[in-house]
């Protein structure tokens, strides 16, 4: 058999950066475009997120961080959003990773369905005007690793169920209004890097 010589073939620079440009590149699904405008809504259009239009891609918008055309974090502090509850479709968000919305003007009690974003690591309320209790459903946050609920207005017992969630590594309670015991079952926590209880964060 005749071996055919190999050629190496050289393309100018411009043609090369005219291919990989040409490449396809991960698009945002509509779906996930109309949830977030649906969530803007809810918020009730705050001024802050103006650069939230139909007009262009959520995954160019400063608060949206995107990860293979899905949406993965959601960076929301200091926005002056005021809601007493938070839609529900912030878990049709499937990937969604990271949720913060400190330092905004939160009220009502716990958003315990935040459970149902299945990917949900980071979560941070803190500096709102939550208040109540901690439900025993926050032992529905399994994949949690970062949880901060600092500066609001909870009260009650520090349910023993968050001692269920088992991939915590931060987790910051401070500034409540707690008035029962600190449970014991936070020593299931082996993960626990950072605690915060009272007015003190112990590493």
């Amino acid at each position: 058999m005749t071996k055919m010589p190999f050629t190496f073939v050289k393309f100018p620079f411009h043609i090369l950066l005219f291919l990989v440009l040409s490449l396809p590149s991960p698009v945002i699904s509509q779906d996930q475009q109309t949830t977030l405008l649906g969530i803007k809504r809810q918020f009730g259009d705050p001024p802050a997120l103006r650069s939230w239009k139909s007009s262009s891609p959520p995954c160019a918008w400063p608060e949206i961080r995107c990860s293979g055309g899905f949406v993965t974090e959601l960076h929301l502090a200091g926005k002056n959003i005021s809601a007493v509850q938070l839609p529900a479709a912030i878990c049709d968000l499937a990937h969604l990773a990271h949720l913060n919305l400190s330092d905004n003007n939160i009220a009502g009690q716990f958003p315990a369905f935040l459970s149902n974003c299945s990917n949900l690591k980071l979560l941070d309320l803190s500096q709102n005007y939550l208040a109540g209790p901690i439900p025993n459903d926050i032992a529905k946050f399994k994949t949690l690793n970062y949880l901060d609920l600092g500066g609001n207005s909870f009260s009650g017992d520090i349910p023993a169920a968050i001692g269920a969630v088992s991939e915590l590594r931060t987790l910051l309670l401070y500034r409540n209004e707690f008035n029962g015991t600190f449970p014991s079952e936070i020593g299931n926590l082996t993960n626990l890097e950072v605690l915060g209880i009272g007015l003190y964060i112990l590493t």
